[in-house]
């Protein structure tokens, strides 16, 4: 009886097979610079053929400024930030010399200066919020800086919704307007003193009689000028 060879009695699932294995692909990581990734985000929102970048819309608006908001966040504001050409905001003439606009967005924005201290009480004191892409996920990329938020040169857009900014815009009118109105009182000649206290010894009217120095009369504190 012949000696089986040592191939023959190895199961045949179990023989040795020659595996080719897939070739590996390798990204390249790049590292940029805050600028040229900048950069790079700007290129590839261009358009990608030379048919498309003849199509391309020209905006000539002579009133946009530094501190205009992008096209995508001025169809959010409340505040026309470009002026009589807006495209979002529709102006109209509501008597001669005087405009008006129209289609408010829900929030309103603000330019915050990039130091720590400016941002602490905007943020902290205030409540604004720091415009990123967790509040505005379709906004285009190239809008966005390496630290996240958006950036013109020196400062920072943040945003609040238009109710809660506008009473923070009252605020210091409320103020001047109540501390005025403290020191306004009444004299018996029908002129007013800019004093809530006409009994205090620094407090005299000028000499003379007439309407107009009594107009001028107030609360003297150290010298007059």
């Amino acid at each position: 009886m012949a000696t089986p060879s040592p191939k023959s009695v190895v199961p045949a699932s179990v023989q040795e097979r020659v595996v080719v294995p897939e070739p590996v692909r390798v990204h390249a990581t790049v590292i940029m610079s805050p600028e040229d990734a900048y950069i790079a985000e700007r290129v590839a929102s261009q358009p990608a053929t030379l048919e498309e970048a003849k199509k391309v819309v020209v905006y000539t608006d002579s009133q946009r400024n530094r501190l205009s908001l992008p096209p995508y966040f001025e169809a959010f504001s409340h505040d026309c930030t470009v002026g009589q050409e807006c495209g979002t905001h529709p102006w109209k003439e509501t008597s001669p010399g005087r405009w008006s606009y129209g289609a408010r967005g829900e929030f309103i924005f603000r330019w915050v200066k990039k130091v720590k201290r400016a941002i602490d009480h905007a943020m902290n004191v205030q409540g604004w919020l720091f415009v990123n892409r967790r509040y505005f996920p379709d906004a285009p990329g190239h809008l966005f800086s390496a630290n996240g938020g958006v950036e013109l040169g020196d400062v920072l857009l943040f945003f609040l919704p238009a109710r809660q900014a506008l009473a923070l815009r009252a605020v210091p009118g409320q103020k001047s307007n109540d501390a005025l109105k403290a020191r306004l009182t009444k004299q018996s000649d029908g002129s007013v003193a800019m004093t809530g206290n006409t009994s205090d010894e620094r407090f005299y009217v000028p000499e003379g009689g007439g309407e107009e120095d009594n107009a001028s009369a107030g609360l003297q504190e150290g010298r007059d000028f």
